[in-house]
């Protein structure tokens, strides 16, 4: 399987090349190349850029070898695949800990009235189940004026770690960004 490897060229390099004759010189204008538009090159870019690499794929992955003591250089099919053995390293410490660790409820000794905006109290109130998920107890009281139904009775603790009110801020911005993608009450991002 041949590979090739990209890296910049002097310019007396680049001429060397080009002399070479395996380039063609009039698709050069200056810096930039000649092209056209292709409507079904252009779906064919989309459609590759729509492929997801799913966890399981590295169960299909054929190592063709190691290079740089830190990538690992592996096939699936057709597709070619450099894989970061530190990043991958990162990410499977990050799912134990994941599978591991227990999420308790530390209880406050007065309520915290946190100061939402209307908007921050609606993804509360709509998303209250992650946040129970997470460890936070609220206390919701549907009758109180509109920025003051949400007090936090509770925040949460793992493994030694007490998280607090910028941490309920932070979950309110991540439930902002994407509110249907923590529906299950998972924000761990470790979905296939």
């Amino acid at each position: 399987l041949p590979l090739l490897f990209q890296r910049r060229m002097t310019s007396v390099e680049a001429r060397k090349w080009i002399n070479t004759g395996k380039v063609d010189v009039d698709s050069f204008n200056g810096d930039r190349f000649k092209g056209g538009v292709d409507a079904k090159k252009d779906n064919e870019s989309v459609d590759e850029l729509r492929r997801m690499f799913r966890k399981n794929y590295f169960q299909q992955l054929q190592v063709l070898g190691q290079f740089n003591l830190g990538f690992i250089l592996t096939q699936r099919r057709d597709d070619i695949f450099i894989v970061d053995q530190h990043a991958s390293d990162e990410k499977q410490t990050f799912e134990n800990l994941l599978r591991t660790t227990v999420v308790r409820t530390q209880p406050l000794l007065a309520p915290a009235r946190p100061r939402l905006t209307a908007e921050e109290e609606m993804i509360v109130l709509t998303h209250r189940h992650v946040f129970a998920n997470n460890g936070f107890d609220l206390e919701i009281n549907e009758s109180a004026a509109e920025r003051s139904r949400v007090a936090i009775r509770g925040t949460p603790v793992a493994t030694g770690a007490q998280f607090g009110i910028d941490d309920f801020f932070e979950l309110i911005t991540l439930l902002r960004e994407r509110p249907t993608h923590y529906d299950d009450g998972d924000i761990s991002g470790s979905s296939d």
